[in-house]
């Protein structure tokens, strides 16, 4: 029987020709949502046309609307199934759905028309793959190559399946081959030298990450090889090889472990720690493994070409020592007074910057580097390749970046408190940018936006770490034991406490901050911990759910806080004078910060010692959980009055 669809007319026939006409050379140049348009045109004009919906699916599959896509391809087959290229390219879109059993029918069906079509095995290949049946992943990957001898990728892939089939011989043989076919595609060197290391060939793995680095100098290439001579023990080779990938990734967390591994078994202690608790690497290393003088370096006092604008003179405070029953004091603990430092903005003309996790380098324009404005391991970017390719923004530029900027404590006084610098001499509007580590946290955002900071005019130094400008403004950065100078203090509870508005909130006398929600140090026992102290009317809080100005409300009106050592208790900056104040401590691992800032505001400060729950960790790892005696918590609240 004949079926007639009214739409068929000649003139509609010919009409939705041309939208296809249309449509195919807007695919053609790059232009998928006007192709979109044309094809449903010609469809509304043609609906049997099994042509249009084929071009409909790759349309919607450059667009990335697979569902759409399926649909477009299985109306093709519906009016066509003979058209075998509509199976085909329905099988790339379940695979990218990860569908995979309705990938390995659409492609079979495909096969039946076409059995000579390698990119129809590669997709067998890859479902069956998935779905761990590895040896029928393995026949149609062969089968791909026989099609497509010369063709690498499929080789790559094959080595991946035998891997998987615990074959390391065969995967090595797979990678070598996929490497002579295509020699300049470095991580096609790095699966073959993670191949090699599952065999123990440690040298031929080396030759193959150094290979690697030939073609693409990445970090981990060096890394992954200081790791091997580690294993063969050869310490100061490994040295040099993870003191180069930090070169191209100073943030390379990893390493500095690795590195203080190796100053442990040279027997140089300070240095190990240095790396370990402080990511940061001696200075001397790195001019000796980058053969630097010390023309590369110069300080604020040194450099000519640079303004120096004073805000704040010396200060000086003294201390009183924290109260413990048990344990004894880091020589942090036993300050009796701080200096702080007399304060500047400093103006640097086409001054360059960077910044990452773990540090902030700043350097003039002969690429010296100006170490008391710059932070962690800053001396591996003088001589940087990264020099090469810094963004030129021009215009002037405030450079507030610095180590463990991404952090509340140092987001706070390293960071929003150096606003308060700067702006004592300078406009936001004379500013063109502001150059901050991150600005995503919820935190982050907030705190800028009480600035007044123009969303328009931050910029991230986690995106864009390198840059140079005309002018760079840098407020002082302290170096020193405290970051916490009257002033900063000051000026953060200006920002965040002097508001009209009505928070709706009501104060609670006694908290009790928890760790709950942080990925490390936690109090293992801390529901018995919440217990003990709900009796005495403590409340818990957990400050990363509430906002910078809900946080300093809170701090504002209480009474009694007990907490454990963490960044919650940046907030004692908005504690009112006489705010009692008890800090969870380990025995190994002890930070004096808060005990700083408790004196500083005029917070009473106790602090007691906790049992490490993680033992055989390192006793300077300051992640490890804590567990917390009740009874030796209850006696310390005690002489504080508390109970």
């Amino acid at each position: 029987m004949t079926h007639f669809n009214d739409n068929n007319t000649p003139n509609n026939l010919q009409t939705a020709e041309s939208y296809l006409i249309s449509a195919n050379q807007c695919l053609e140049d790059g232009n998928p949502e006007l192709a979109l348009s044309f094809y449903n045109q010609a469809i509304e004009l043609n609906p049997d046309n099994d042509q249009i919906y084929y071009k409909l699916g790759q349309t919607l599959m450059q667009l990335e609307r697979y569902e759409d896509a399926i649909n477009a391809y299985s109306k093709s087959i519906q009016i066509n199934p003979d058209f075998p290229w509509s199976y085909n390219s329905l099988g790339e879109v379940l695979i990218k759905l990860e569908r995979w059993e309705e990938a390995i029918a659409a492609y079979t069906q495909f096969i039946k028309f076409n059995n000579n079509f390698c990119w129809a095995y590669f997709g067998l290949g890859e479902s069956f793959l998935k779905l761990n049946q590895i040896e029928k992943s393995i026949n149609y990957y062969k089968k791909a190559i026989e099609i497509e001898p010369t063709n690498c990728w499929i080789y790559i892939k094959l080595g991946d399946a035998f891997l998987k089939l615990n074959q390391p011989e065969n995967a090595i043989k797979s990678y070598s081959q996929a490497i002579q076919l295509n020699p300049n595609i470095d991580w096609f060197y790095e699966k073959l030298a993670e191949t090699f290391l599952s065999k123990n060939q440690l040298d031929n793995a080396i030759q193959a990450y150094q290979n690697a680095i030939t073609i693409n100098p990445q970090s981990w290439h060096y890394i992954e090889i200081g790791k091997i001579l580690i294993q063969q023990e050869l310490w100061d080779l490994a040295l040099d090889y993870l003191i180069k990938g930090l070169q191209i990734q100073p943030d390379y967390h990893e390493a500095y472990d690795y590195i203080s591994t190796i100053f442990k078994q040279k027997n140089q202690l300070l240095d190990a720690i240095l790396c370990e608790v402080h990511h940061q690497l001696p200075i001397r290393l790195i001019q000796k493994i980058f053969n630097l003088s010390d023309d590369h370096f110069i300080t604020t006092h040194t450099e000519k070409n640079l303004t120096k604008i004073p805000v704040y003179p010396l200060s000086n405070i003294e201390l009183t020592p924290p109260k413990f029953i048990e344990g004894s004091l880091n020589p942090h603990f036993q300050l009796t007074s701080i200096n702080f430092p007399e304060t500047f903005v400093y103006s640097i003309p086409q001054g360059k910057v960077w910044a990452d996790t773990l540090t902030s380098a700043v350097l003039n324009s002969e690429n010296q580097l100006i170490t008391d404005l710059s932070t962690g391991s800053a001396a591996l970017l003088v001589n940087s390749p990264h020099l090469i390719v810094t963004q030129n923004i021009g215009k002037i530029v405030a450079f507030l970046s610095v180590k463990w900027g991404e952090n509340y404590y140092h987001w706070m006084f390293d960071i929003i408190a150096r606003f308060g610098l700067l702006l004592q001499h300078f406009l936001i509007e004379e500013i063109d940018y502001f150059v901050v580590n991150r600005c995503q946290l919820n935190y982050e955002q907030e705190t800028l936006k009480l600035l007044n900071i123009p969303a328009e005019k931050i910029i991230e130094s986690c995106k864009n770490p390198f840059l140079k400008a005309d002018k760079l403004l840098i407020p002082s950065y302290s170096h020193a034991t405290s970051r916490t100078p009257k002033w900063a203090c000051n000026f953060l509870k200006n920002l965040c406490l002097n508001y009209p508005e009505n928070l709706e909130l009501l104060p609670l006398e006694r908290v009790y901050l928890s760790r709950s929600q942080a990925s490390y140090r936690q109090v293992d026992n801390e529901a018995e911990v919440i217990l003990f102290l709900q009796q005495f009317g403590f409340t818990v809080l957990s400050l990363e759910t509430l906002s910078v100005r809900q946080q300093a409300y809170y701090m504002a009106n209480t009474k009694v806080i007990i907490s454990p050592h963490g960044a919650a208790l940046t907030n004692l900056v908005f504690c009112s004078p006489g705010t009692q104040v008890i800090e969870f401590l380990m025995p190994n691992w002890t930070l004096s910060c808060y005990w700083e800032l408790s004196n500083i505001v005029g917070c009473d400060y106790y602090c007691l010692f906790c049992e490490p729950a993680d033992f055989g960790r390192s006793p300077t790892d300051g992640s490890q959980n804590i567990k917390v005696n009740l009874d030796s918590l209850l006696k310390l609240m005690q002489w504080a009055g508390v109970v």
